[in-house]
């Protein structure tokens, strides 16, 4: 029973280490001990329970003897209960607070823009006798690019590559400057590769949806939130400098 355990062991600066603090040293550090006999082994135990409680005591005077390292440890302290508020007050809420989200990007929604885009199939044709083959194929437009493929790729996979997409013109070098219309487009080359497109339609610039500008959003809403809550901060607390003092640093 620990309540009876009140004899003082030995004392620190005056602070009574007693056999109940042993008593639950010994409980805590009993695992991974070899078993010997009892004297034996509460006397090794009990060299180490001394260290541990000398070691104590002295780290909880660390911050008296070190002023260095108080403010380091207070430095550290700072910085972890800071990162904990800017999560709750930037990071975290500008991925939950889907309203607030959805109303900055109404307000900036011209700062996510689509540059010109073209809504086409896109052949790209190794030679130019194959990219004449697919331009006739598709003026039928019962033949879609799997028949294509099926019957250009015959002999090799090398003969013909496909893409589908609405490609942000700007963006891709062998569309970058070149004028598109709606259906089948004459072959063209570029650097080497022959390209056909089959073309649904050509976009002019527009603002991206918000699911396809997410992640720029979201990244600009956190820094609308930092500065927001930044110059709330500033108001309920305004930061008075003396200046006396602070250019006598430097003297």
């Amino acid at each position: 029973n620990k309540k009876k355990l009140k004899k003082t062991l030995f004392t620190i600066n005056g602070q009574k280490i007693t056999q109940a603090d042993f008593a639950t040293y010994l409980q805590n550090n009993s695992r991974g001990i070899r078993r010997e006999e009892n004297a034996s082994l509460v006397k090794k135990q009990y060299a180490a329970f001394e260290k541990a409680m000398i070691l104590n005591y002295e780290e909880g005077r660390l911050a008296m003897k070190y002023p260095e390292y108080k403010a380091l440890v207070k430095e550290y302290h700072d910085g972890i209960i800071l990162y904990e508020i800017m999560q709750d007050e930037v990071w975290n809420k500008a991925i939950k607070d889907t309203a607030g989200l959805r109303s900055f990007y109404e307000q900036n929604k011209t700062k996510y823009m689509w540059g010109k885009r073209v809504d086409a199939t896109v052949y790209e044709c190794s030679n130019a006798a194959i990219a004449q083959t697919v331009y006739n194929m598709i003026q039928n437009d019962t033949i879609n690019s799997k028949h294509v493929l099926d019957v250009v790729n015959k002999d090799s996979e090398l003969n013909l590559k496909v893409r589908m997409n609405k490609f942000e013109m700007d963006q891709v070098a062998y569309l970058k400057g070149r004028t598109f219309n709606v259906g089948p487009n004459k072959v063209y080359e570029f650097e080497g590769k022959f390209y056909v497109l089959k073309v649904v339609q050509v976009l002019d610039a527009m603002p991206k949806e918000l699911n396809e500008a997410r992640g720029m959003v979201t990244s600009d809403y956190q820094n609308y939130l930092e500065k927001t809550w930044l110059e709330s901060l500033e108001k309920k607390h305004p930061i008075k400098v003396n200046f006396d003092v602070l250019y006598s640093l430097g003297k």
